[in-house]
């Protein structure tokens, strides 16, 4: 919890000491995944905000032929959430799974709107992190559609260069829509 703390100290300065205390004292959910484990499936609306203590995760839609399309990545000392299903209510289309032994804490969806409810601080961040999120998706999106692995390798590499210390670049190159083989050439060159 020490570590959360420092996060929120630092990217949530007005919070009181009350109310960072308050907020931590939500976060009551904690779990433990072995390597490939399910977070959760898919089907379900996601109630819950998770904090990466330590591991990673991949977040992927399986297709009709189970096909795995990587939409993101979770990290240690992020958040991890499936975000549609968390702030719409909708029922998952994506599967979160472990990448290596994880630990996490979690925050029920109710617990934490309740709380926002009464914290302007935490509102005003949250909805900063939201447009962020919007901005990360939009970028995706333009990554995808690049013609060029090269280009793609290199907008991941400027935007998140910690996603190649993090998750292994098998997962790597299939969130760039790449072979491994290509995503090693480009990183050569």
């Amino acid at each position: 919890m020490d570590i959360l703390k420092t996060i929120l100290q630092h990217q949530i300065p007005l919070l009181s000491e009350a109310e960072l205390s308050e907020f931590l004292s939500l976060w009551t959910i904690e779990r433990q995944l072995k390597r490939q484990e399910y977070l959760y499936g898919h089907g379900r609306e996601q109630m819950h905000l998770y904090f990466i203590r330590k591991g990673a995760f991949k977040i992927f839609h399986e297709t009709d032929d189970l096909k795995e399309l990587i939409v993101g990545f979770g990290y240690m000392h992020t958040l991890l959430l499936d975000l549609p299903s968390f702030v719409a209510g909708l029922a998952s289309i994506y599967r979160i799974q472990a990448l290596r032994k994880s630990e996490l804490i979690g925050i029920h969806k109710r617990d934490f709107y309740g709380f926002m409810e009464r914290c302007p601080p935490l509102a005003t961040y949250w909805r900063q992190q939201m447009e962020l999120a919007l901005l990360n998706r939009l970028e995706r999106e333009i990554d995808i559609l690049m013609e060029s692995p090269q280009k793609r390798y290199e907008r991941v590499l400027e935007r998140s260069p910690i996603l190649f210390q993090e998750i292994p670049h098998k997962f790597i190159a299939a969130y760039l829509r790449m072979t491994p083989e290509t995503l090693s050439r480009l990183k050569r060159s």
